[in-house]
């Protein structure tokens, strides 16, 4: 009797695990025309200078180098941000 009653709870479990739930993934304002524009909303740009001004060399990154950017960044725009070349 008890595996019988373990057997459909699993069963049960497995039936609900497994249904499809459909839902609609696009997140697109543009009714789903997919036209490869740039997506990021108002997220962060970066200008070459502070590029070439606080950027860091990804490949030889390293915590000193980091610290040090961040530090100079906060000093002059009173924000942290970390820019990567």
């Amino acid at each position: 009797m008890k595996k019988i009653i373990i057997f459909i709870l699993i069963t049960v479990l497995m039936l609900l695990s497994c249904k499809n739930n459909s839902t609609n993934v696009d997140t697109d304002n543009n009714n789903g025309n997919n036209t490869g524009e740039n997506n990021n909303n108002g997220g962060s740009t970066v200008t070459p200078e502070e590029l070439e001004k606080y950027g860091i060399e990804i490949d030889s990154a390293t915590t000193e180098n980091i610290e040090k950017a961040l530090n100079q960044y906060y000093q002059d725009k009173g924000e942290y941000k970390v820019i990567f070349k």
